[in-house]
């Protein structure tokens, strides 16, 4: 397996190159260099002690096949500052808007069926802090121990919130994703 710090070779330019933040495109390879054999990057190969550079701003999701659903199994600091209750143990359904819901919903099955990398960045409104903002976001889909089925939506976003926000390094365009399928 390649070590993690130097993997950036593994990372499609494509993909590389959207991504404006250091962590981000840190974690990215991270997870390039961790999926070894396999397509997606198995969850038991992901060990967070060789990340704490993104842990603020890192968060987990199970997906539910009876259900649909993604369950929050994790959420940094960062993340979890933003909204106005606490946002372990609920479902992306009931922590998002119910306007953004039915995009987000299609974009995290199409990751994950695909399977693909997801990057957006762009305008957010952070609800406990009562203000827009930017955000730039990754979103690697992780697998079961066989590294064929996707189990996980495991990600960082990195917000930027008031004065200093207003055309920062997301823009002033709404948060749009893009899918960059996994070869």
């Amino acid at each position: 397996m390649v070590p993690w710090f130097s993997a950036p070779s593994l990372v499609p330019v494509t993909l590389s190159s959207e991504i404006a933040d250091e962590r981000l495109r840190r974690l990215v390879a991270y997870w390039y260099a961790k999926r070894g054999a396999h397509k997606v990057t198995r969850r038991l190969d992901i060990d967070p002690l060789e990340m704490p550079w993104i842990l603020p701003f890192a968060w987990l999701y199970d997906y539910e096949t009876e259900s649909g659903r993604f369950h929050c199994r994790l959420a940094g600091e960062n993340v979890r500052e933003g909204y106005p209750f606490n946002i372990i143990g609920r479902y992306l359904d009931e922590i998002i808007s119910p306007e953004d819901w039915a995009a987000t919903r299609m974009t995290h099955r199409e990751m994950m069926e695909t399977p693909a990398i997801g990057h957006s960045r762009g305008r957010i409104y952070r609800p406990a802090l009562g203000r827009t903002g930017h955000v730039e976001r990754v979103m690697l889909p992780l697998s079961d121990e066989s590294g064929r089925t996707v189990v996980m939506v495991f990600g960082a976003s990195i917000y930027t919130v008031g004065p200093s926000a207003v055309g920062g390094p997301a823009g002033n365009d709404p948060l749009t994703p893009r899918l960059f399928p996994i070869d």
